[in-house]
């Protein structure tokens, strides 16, 4: 199987896994914007941005399903010529593996930060918040900003880890 053929089924399972994350978060959402609206006004305003933000991944995630291939072309090394660099060596393999779990990272990570964002918005912009409501919120918040970062790192530069793991690997093997 070719590098392009791999990332791509790679890229497909992680759009649907992305699809289904927001779907779950929308749902929830939908359940917890019953729960914490009584009574309170201004829930019109955070119900329309939070699924606005989850129609926007949504909208992400149909490249990742429909068109793995394109996106696929999009990540991997170019040649010169500015054709998809395809070679079945391991340290292709290894590009490939790289980005693949770096958009599960990303995949992973944008619902639960949308529907924190949300939480921390909505309790925050109460007249007399619930600051119980919001405990632990920030490091999550982090945590997920981190899961992002590693998640594009993986995504943006898979060769360069590739030849540092190359590296890491033969330093104890060179006399």
């Amino acid at each position: 199987m070719k590098s392009l053929e791999l990332l791509s089924l790679g890229l497909r399972i992680a759009g649907i896994y992305a699809f289904i994350l927001v779907m779950q978060t929308g749902l929830l959402n939908y359940r917890n914007f019953f729960s914490w609206s009584d009574g309170e006004e201004g829930m019109g305003g955070v119900v329309f941005i939070t699924y606005m933000l989850l129609s926007v991944m949504a909208a992400l995630c149909v490249p990742l399903v429909f068109l793995p291939v394109t996106v696929a072309g999009w990540l991997l090394p170019k040649t010169p010529e500015g054709d998809p660099l395809i070679k079945g060596d391991i340290a292709q393999l290894q590009t490939t593996a790289f980005t693949v779990l770096g958009v599960y990272f990303i995949v992973d990570a944008l619902p639960d930060l949308a529907g924190t964002l949300m939480r921390y918005i909505l309790v925050s912009s109460q007249k007399y918040p619930d600051v119980g409501l919001i405990d632990g919120l920030p490091i999550w918040m982090a945590s997920l900003a981190m899961q992002l970062a590693i998640g594009a790192v993986l995504c943006l530069m898979p060769a360069r880890l590739s030849d540092l793991l190359a590296a890491v690997r033969g330093a104890g093997l060179r006399k």
